[in-house]
């Protein structure tokens, strides 16, 4: 048997009636409800409706260089930068990409100072890791100038070009090898950087090695391929750099592996001669030199 339906005021109704007093809470929750949705929704409109001005972004990407300054671009040390302060820029409208005079960017300035936590920060924030200034001087050939392999693994892991060339035709291998940078040159190789590049100057990364006396990278190079009897300008070779330098340890290296001893430059001069104000240099020479 179906349920009769309840008859109020000879009107059909399937719930009960509500009494005044459960009418006035019912529309005070509707009223308070309504008020809090709008409330909420103004937010969330008003949030998503800002956009930053140019004035403001102009200032925030002024506050985001201005932290590395001074220092950054001269041979004074920089300053310490927090992650913080960098993600307080980003946040007010920073670009991650900002560029100051020079054409450097907050992540080549980061990587020059050795600062692999901003570094990480501005990558995420999609900074561009193949980012070159008006030199041609890459976010990697500054970590590798810093001698900062930590920075160099996070921009070789998102894909930086390891053999791009700066204007004098350097790459970040030659930079690495010029500052005694061994982790950099190692990481640097591995990735597949050319150990026998020649910059316009006629360098490369052995003699680069040399003529800084990184004989650890030196040797690391020559087993990995380098051209131990390239020329650079002057049509020196590595060994001829090493004899000049009084570099004993170079010198015995590279000529018990094959350096030639017999070769001139291009004044006509043999290694002898470039070495004859270094009694020890031509004894170790004239001991490896073919009979």
């Amino acid at each position: 048997m179906e349920p009769e339906l309840v008859k109020y005021n000879a009107r059909v109704s399937l719930f009960p009636p509500t009494t005044p007093m459960q009418t006035i809470r019912t529309r005070y929750f509707m009223l308070f409800f309504g008020l809090v949705a709008g409330l909420t929704l103004a937010i969330f409109s008003g949030c998503a409706s800002h956009e930053i001005s140019p004035s403001e972004r102009a200032k925030a990407n002024a506050a985001l260089l201005a932290l590395w300054q001074p220092g950054a671009s001269s041979s004074n040390p920089a300053p310490t930068v927090t992650v913080a302060q960098v993600q307080r820029a980003i946040d007010s409208g920073a670009d991650a990409d900002v560029r100051n005079a020079e054409g450097e960017t907050p992540l080549m300035l980061a990587a020059r100072s050795g600062n692999v936590g901003c570094v990480k920060l501005l990558v995420a924030k999609g900074a561009n890791v193949n980012a070159a200034d008006n030199n041609g001087t890459t976010v990697l050939m500054d970590a590798a100038k810093a001698s900062n392999v930590d920075c160099a693994q996070v921009l070789l892991a998102k894909g930086a070009n390891v053999n791009v060339t700066r204007n004098d035709g350097w790459t970040a291998l030659m930079v690495a090898a010029s500052h005694s940078s061994t982790g950099c040159t190692y990481a640097l190789a591995s990735k597949g950087a050319d150990v026998n590049v020649t910059s316009k100057d006629g360098m490369t990364p052995l003699l680069a090695a040399i003529r800084s006396g990184n004989n650890d990278d030196a040797q690391f190079l020559m087993i990995s391929g380098a051209n131990m009897n390239a020329k650079d300008k002057q049509g020196r070779t590595p060994v001829m750099e090493a004899a000049i330098r009084d570099d004993a340890a170079a010198v015995r290296f590279l000529s018990a592996n094959g350096a030639d001893l017999k070769g001139k430059d291009s004044k006509g001069e043999t290694i002898f001669a470039l070495a004859s104000a270094h009694p020890d240099i031509v004894a170790i020479l004239k001991a490896a030199a073919p009979k």
